[in-house]
């Protein structure tokens, strides 16, 4: 679970390249590693799929910046608009 939450924080977050180690296969444990192409598409090394391309989305919701407080973090995002992110990974 751990490996795919990572994932997902990469992709919102625009963290490229990322790699995560230690990740449960098979064969054992190996690196994963995130990297956008220039065609706005994502790929991972090694490939975990067994389709070529895998479109993924998720709503969010972007706060503007950092919050003193809570409170006042949890205001902003309760009046934030959802948007909806889309990435698409293919195999490289």
């Amino acid at each position: 679970m751990w490996v795919w939450d990572a994932l997902s924080l990469a992709l919102c977050n625009a963290w490229r390249p990322f790699t995560i180690g230690d990740v449960p296969t098979a064969d054992g444990l190996t690196s994963i590693e995130l990297t956008d192409r220039e065609d706005s598409a994502s790929t991972l090394d090694p490939w975990p799929f067994s389709s070529e391309q895998v479109d993924v989305q998720c709503e969010a919701k972007r706060l503007a910046h950092r919050y003193k407080d809570e409170d006042t973090m949890r205001q902003a995002f309760v009046q934030a608009v959802p948007v909806k992110l889309n990435f698409m990974l293919v195999a490289s």
